[in-house]
């Protein structure tokens, strides 16, 4: 679902708007109807008239669950928008309680979740809402064509602790948390540092061979190269990214923080495909998003 004319060329939102909620509420009655909630709420029943039938869900067992889970229950759905963070917690809890029918006894539950996260994240797309649904959770984007190559990137690195570091960094980056994404960046610069010493124990001469492979024995490019990742090492060592000691600068400026969290990854992202760390990028109908 692309967008449409009205919706392009328009800048993200952080806000929850009517046309989205009514957009989501349209899309959580047509897979109750198709019996998405069917295994976690529905019933069967028997009827002399007609047989056994399916009742899709029972309101109050979805009700009670709601409540269990989330501690409030807005179903059914109010006309008007709720506060952005229950519109977000109905999201994810829908998402831990679908599957799609087999049959009358057999359920597809991974096959429902993935079809579930592309049209949720077609929804944030096409009203320019400013988060993603990735595994279940809601992200928030910090720019969208930047951070849909991020989310989407996948490497096979054969150091497996600097790929779980790099993990680690992006999920706590797309925390709305502030001080999970400061830990990201500072797991990020862990990731940077652990790389530079790939080639040598000697950071200098590691640190050259990995230009001279960043650059495919390119001296324009391995000069323009290693301007800014010279730069990188030593904001790595100047700020208070990894470092809590004294002297060390504090950054309070979380545009900053970002800019460096895109530079580092930028920068890594580079020597990873050239050292053939990078699988191929699934498109969005391919990734399988959980």
């Amino acid at each position: 679902m692309g967008k449409y004319y009205s919706k392009r060329d328009k800048p993200l939102s952080d806000e929850i708007t009517q046309a989205f909620w009514r957009a989501f509420k349209a899309y959580i009655d047509e897979i109750i109807d198709a019996g998405w909630l069917r295994q976690s709420f529905g019933s069967r029943h028997f009827s002399s008239e007609f047989g056994d039938y399916w009742v899709n869900i029972e309101e109050d067992r979805l009700k009670r669950k709601m409540l269990q889970d989330l501690g409030r229950d807005l179903y059914p759905f109010p006309i008007n928008v709720p506060l952005k963070d229950s519109v977000f917690d109905f999201i994810e809890f829908f998402f831990n309680h679908i599957s799609i029918p087999k049959d009358d006894f057999e359920f597809d539950a991974t096959k429902a979740k993935y079809q579930y996260t592309i049209r949720i994240n077609n929804f944030f797309d096409n009203f320019n809402i400013g988060y993603k649904l990735r595994k279940g959770a809601i992200a928030q984007l910090h720019s969208t064509l930047i951070d849909k190559q991020i989310l989407y990137d996948k490497f096979n690195i054969p150091d497996k602790e600097t790929e779980n570091l790099l993990n680690l960094a992006v999920n706590k980056f797309y925390s709305r948390n502030i001080t999970e994404q400061k830990i990201g960046l500072e797991k990020l610069v862990d990731v940077f540092q652990r790389i530079s010493s790939w080639e040598d124990k000697d950071k200098k001469k590691s640190v050259d061979k990995i230009l001279d492979k960043t650059s495919s024995g390119d001296l324009n490019i391995k000069e323009a190269l290693e301007c800014p990742l010279n730069t990188l090492w030593k904001i790595a060592n100047k700020f208070m990214i990894r470092h809590t000691e004294v002297g060390k600068i504090p950054i309070s400026d979380n545009d900053f923080r970002e800019y460096l969290f895109y530079s580092y990854y930028n920068c890594i992202r580079l020597i990873l495909i050239k050292y053939k760390c990078a699988k191929t990028a699934p498109t969005e109908e391919e990734d399988i998003p959980f």
